[in-house]
């Protein structure tokens, strides 16, 4: 299981908004398990398997592994297809986090808590992604 985070996509109106709006330059991200990446956006509206790593290769991101025999694919077979949380990404800004649809951000902290990492409360409540990688950054997690 992998963790990719991504840096803002300069010639993207959303990456830059959301970059603008939790003051961050990371503004995506995905799981990858058995070589297959996931992830959740406004295009898509759904959590589905994701092609974002072959659309723009040239993205900068950064990649957590957290080893082969970390699987958490019984999560994501039963979140497949789960709406994409448009409403909820502004909620977010004021630290209301819906758990019935999701965004990017909260499908890296479920897919870590289905495997049983414990995810801190502010990191639960109102992820970003700079509070991400340095909270991963913590774990010693690389």
């Amino acid at each position: 299981m992998k963790i990719v985070l991504y840096f803002t996509e300069q010639t993207s109106f959303i990456s830059k908004l959301v970059s603008f709006l939790s003051n961050s330059d990371i503004t995506h991200a995905s799981v990858i398990n058995n070589g297959i990446n996931y992830d959740t956006d406004l295009d898509k509206d759904a959590f589905t398997a994701s092609t974002i790593l072959h659309e723009n290769p040239k993205r900068f991101c950064i990649t957590y592994d957290l080893g082969s025999s970390v699987d958490c694919q019984e999560w994501i077979d039963d979140h497949i297809g789960t709406p994409y949380d448009l409403l909820g990404y502004f909620l977010w800004l004021f630290g209301r986090n819906p758990s019935k649809k999701m965004h990017c951000f909260d499908t890296v902290i479920e897919s870590l808590k289905s495997v049983g990492v414990y995810v801190p409360r502010d990191i639960n409540n109102r992820p970003t992604g700079t509070k991400l990688k340095n909270w991963l950054d913590s774990l010693g997690i690389k």
